[in-house]
């Protein structure tokens, strides 16, 4: 299963934590995660998260909403597709 977290960005915060806590713990045989973040700056999860074999997808501009989806729309075709997108944040 391919699943899509999207935060703002994977630097310590409770939900960070918390999905860094999963990822080190899940069968990644069974299981990818990968993050699409709304930065292109280094942050702190960034070393161990491409470690364990993940990705993280910078998708920029979460307050042009045109521009946004249109980012999105690429990173979907691209790197997808995934069963499961789940956004951890208001957009």
């Amino acid at each position: 299963m391919r699943i899509l977290h999207v935060v703002g960005s994977m630097n310590p915060g409770g939900l960070e934590t918390w999905l860094m806590h999963v990822l080190r713990r899940i069968d990644r045989e069974r299981c990818q995660f990968d993050f699409l973040t709304h930065t292109a700056e280094p942050c702190f999860y960034d070393d161990e998260i491409r470690s364990l074999g993940c990705r993280i997808i910078p998708c920029l501009h979460p307050s042009r909403p045109c521009r946004y989806v249109w980012n999105l729309r690429r990173i979907l075709k691209e790197y997808g597709p995934y069963d499961v997108v789940h956004s951890h944040v208001h957009h």
